[in-house]
């Protein structure tokens, strides 16, 4: 192998092994319980208007293993407490480990219109009764801490004390699309610095010029393959049971559809993007710079996308992550709108 492509033949290899980062809890089941256990989780609106139902998922944030999801409607409005109005949800719920679920029953509680809410779960056949008051954060994530008497973990991967219309769920998916979409984010803003790097020519640089930009070409790909695994993976979900349309039409996705939207948007600006560099000979040079002078403001519009709609957005590391990361593509899209607002008056100068 050429010394030129250890660095990308480097990264290529991390960035495969940052996908089982998020994956853990999907790998691995629980083998103990506690009393009070944190969740977290999102939900989504189905049915029609006249009869919604409410699907919210959980999954311990301890990486422990447990799955919780409920299915609820609204049953009649009451006054909940400090006057807010509040709604009766009633309905169902399945509680487990990965691919094995414990415990099912009824699921009732209320929500007021702050977002805050309390269901209790009863299951009287697996000894399981818990409280889980949640609350839904402004970019629609959903944490609880879930207290109370938890179904016990059989030493064996199945048993005869299931539930027989307890219906076994795969989150594989679920967590593949996660995975997949933050190593894409974090590929695509190294491939914009290391295309910023190239295009300022500056002299510290050197001979490593060509192998900055055959990096930032080889990066741009492999981001572009894991958004494509980010967007298709969510077709094996078995729980949202997500269409190829929902995936690829703006508005047509049932979960959170202002944010996938822009995320739609920013998978195809981005493959535009990718694909005009092949074809620059085709297209001609003026038309290549303006479709990939746009890279930064897509990266923007994916970080919105990954802001607004992704489950993981609550972590710390994640925060993290999209602030540094923001400010850094913030100032180089101001840098960039700079120099070009200034091009004119460069121009009359040397005119002159």
């Amino acid at each position: 192998m050429r010394t030129k492509y250890f660095p990308a033949f480097a990264l290529g290899i991390a960035a495969i092994a940052m996908i089982f980062v998020p994956l853990q809890p999907a790998l691995g089941a629980a083998t103990a319980s506690a009393t009070t256990i944190s969740m977290q989780g999102q939900g989504v609106i189905v049915g029609s208007y006249e009869q919604p139902e409410l699907r919210l998922k959980f999954n311990a944030a301890d990486g422990s293993g447990w799955l919780l999801e409920m299915t609820l409607a609204p049953a009649q409005s009451s006054r909940g407490g400090r006057g807010a109005n509040a709604v009766n949800l009633d309905g169902s719920f399945v509680l487990g480990l990965v691919n094995m679920p414990l415990s099912n029953g009824a699921a009732t509680g209320t929500m007021d219109q702050t977002g805050r809410g309390d269901i209790k779960l009863s299951d009287p056949k697996a000894s399981t009764s818990l409280e889980v008051p949640f609350s839904v954060g402004l970019n629609g994530s959903i944490t609880a801490d879930v207290s109370g008497q938890w179904p016990s973990v059989p030493t064996a991967q199945t048993t005869a004390g299931q539930p027989a219309n307890a219906q076994p769920t795969n989150h594989f998916f679920w967590y593949l699309s996660r995975a997949a979409g933050l190593v894409s984010y974090v590929l695509l803003f190294l491939s914009m610095c290391l295309g910023v790097a190239f295009k300022s020519r500056r002299p510290g640089l050197g001979g490593g010029r060509w192998q900055v930009l055959d990096l930032h070409k080889f990066l741009a790909v492999l981001g572009l393959a894991f958004i494509g695994l980010h967007v298709f993976s969510l077709i094996g979900d078995n729980y949202f049971h997500l269409t190829l349309g929902q995936l690829l039409v703006p508005m047509a996705s049932p979960y959170r559809p202002a944010a996938v939207t822009v995320g739609i948007i920013a998978f195809y600006a981005a493959v535009v993007a990718t694909v005009t560099w092949y074809a620059r000979k085709l297209i001609g040079g003026g038309a290549w710079r303006l479709f990939h002078s746009l890279a930064v403001f897509v990266f923007l519009l994916g970080l919105i996308h990954g802001v607004a709609s992704g489950t993981d957005t609550p972590s710390l590391w994640v925060e993290l992550l999209y602030a540094i990361t923001g400010a850094v593509t913030a100032f180089i899209g101001l840098n960039q709108l700079a120099r070009f607002l200034s091009r004119p008056k460069r121009q009359a100068v040397e005119a002159s």
